[in-house]
C-alpha cells in the first residue's frame, strides 16, 4: 500500500552519509611548501587539525632523499637535501584512535639569493647526443650520433623571467637594457628580445650578485638535460601536445596533417605553466627558444667535444639555440633539433628568444 500512498514509487531514490570523526572535521589543508636547499621550514601542525584532545603526529616523506620530515609536539621540520620534488603525508590520531590524514607536495630548488632563478642539480650521466635517422623530421646536423659524458651541474628550473632581468637592471647590471614584453606582460613570462650577449651581461651580474660562477648551458649539457633520461624525440615520449608544452599546436607530430582547432597560444606562457620532466626542470620544449654557451659545430668536426664542454674554437660562430619556441611546430621542439645565429648577419633580440642558467659545482 506504500505506493499507492507516496504516489510515484519510480522517482524516488537515497544518498548516503557518512560520520565524520572529531579530527577529521577539523583538518584543513596544508599549503604546498616551496624550499630552499640547506635552509629548513618549520610548520605548526596545530593549526591544521584543531582539536580540543590531545593528538599525535605521524609523518613521512615520499622521496627520503629529496626532504626529511620530522615532528615534536605539533611541530613539523622539513629539512631539504637535494632539488627535486616530494610529497609529505601528515597523520594526526587522538588517544581513542580517531585519525585524519593530509598531504602536501614540496619542492626543493637552491635559490642563493632572493631575486636568483630557481636551480634544480642535473646529476652526471653519459648520454647519445643527436637524433638516428628515424626520427621524424629530424636534420643532417643532428648526427652522427655520439655519446657524451656530463659532469654535475645546476641548471635553471625555468628560463629566465622578466622579473629576474629587471632585477639585474634596477641592481646596475645587463647595461640596463630593458627589453620589450610584446604587451604579453612581464614577471613571471620569460624574458624574450634578448641576445646571445645580453645573456651573457645577465650571468656576469648573476656570477658577481652570488660570488659563484653562473654562465649558460652548454649545448651538449642543454640536450642531456632535456631528455632526462629519454632517447624518444621528445621527453614526453614519442609525440607531445599543447597541453605538455607551449608550441604551434596547428600541426601534429610525427603525422604532420592540420589539426582543425589545434591550440596556437602565439605568445609565451608563464614559465612552469606545465610539467616538468624527469630532472625537474620546466619549458625545456618551447614557450621561449633558449642561448647556450656553443658556436655551432658539426658532430663529427674536430671541434667536437664529448665532455660536456662548449664548442668555441671555430672561424666564424654562429650561436647555437635550443628548444624551439611558441612559434614552433613540434618537430622544431624536439630534444635533438638545433639552429643557429649569426650575432652580427642575424636578428638576435626577437620576441622567441630568451635563456636558460647553469651554475658550476
Amino acid at each position: 500500500m506504500l505506493h499507492r500512498i507516496l504516489h510515484g514509487e519510480y522517482t524516488i531514490g537515497f544518498r548516503v552519509v557518512r560520520s565524520l570523526s572529531p579530527v577529521e572535521a577539523v583538518a584543513t589543508r596544508i599549503p604546498a611548501q616551496t624550499l630552499s636547499l640547506g635552509t629548513d621550514v618549520t610548520l605548526d601542525l596545530a593549526a591544521h587539525f584543531r582539536y580540543d584532545r590531545t593528538l599525535t603526529y605521524e609523518v613521512r616523506s615520499s622521496d627520503a632523499e629529496v626532504v626529511s620530515a620530522s615532528v615534536v609536539g605539533s611541530m613539523l621540520t622539513l629539512s631539504p637535501i637535494a632539488t627535486g620534488g616530494a610529497t609529505v603525508t601528515v597523520t594526526a590520531s587522538d588517544l581513542v584512535g580517531n585519525t585524519a590524514t593530509l598531504w602536501f607536495s614540496v619542492q626543493v630548488w637552491l635559490r642563493d639569493c632572493p631575486e636568483c632563478p630557481a636551480m634544480v642539480m642535473v646529476p652526471a650521466g653519459t648520454f647519445t647526443m643527436g637524433a638516428p635517422e628515424s626520427e621524424y623530421r629530424s636534420q643532417d646536423n643532428e648526427r652522427p650520433q655520439r655519446t657524451v659524458s656530463i659532469p654535475a651541474f645546476a641548471a635553471g628550473a625555468f628560463e629566465v623571467t622578466f622579473a629576474e632581468w629587471n632585477a639585474c637592471v634596477a641592481d646596475g647590471g645587463c647595461d640596463g637594457y630593458r627589453p620589450d614584453d610584446e604587451g604579453w606582460g612581464f614577471a613571471q613570462r620569460p624574458v624574450v628580445n634578448v641576445g646571445w650577449h645580453d645573456a651573457q651581461r645577465y650571468v656576469e651580474w648573476l656570477s658577481l650578485r652570488t660570488g659563484y660562477r653562473y654562465r649558460l648551458l652548454t649545448e651538449s649539457e642543454w640536450e642531456y638535460a632535456t631528455r632526462a633520461g629519454t632517447e624518444t624525440p621528445f621527453h614526453t615520449g614519442e609525440t607531445i601536445t599543447p597541453q605538455q608544452a607551449n608550441f604551434d599546436g596547428t600541426y601534429g607530430y610525427p603525422v604532420e596533417d592540420l589539426i582543425r582547432g589545434g591550440l596556437y597560444r602565439r605568445q609565451t606562457v608563464p614559465v612552469g605553466s606545465f610539467a616538468p620532466n624527469a630532472f625537474g626542470l620546466y619549458d625545456m620544449h618551447g614557450n621561449a627558444e633558449e642561448w647556450v654557451q656553443d658556436c655551432n659545430a658539426r658532430y663529427d668536426s674536430d671541434v667536437a667535444r664529448v665532455d660536456g664542454g662548449a664548442v668555441e674554437e671555430v672561424d666564424v660562430c654562429y650561436r647555437v639555440l635550443r628548444g624551439g619556441s611558441f612559434a614552433h611546430w613540434a618537430r622544431n621542439i624536439r630534444s635533438a633539433y638545433r639552429e643557429a645565429r649569426h650575432l652580427i648577419a642575424h636578428p638576435t633580440r626577437v620576441s622567441n628568444i630568451g635563456f636558460r642558467v647553469a651554475r658550476d659545482f
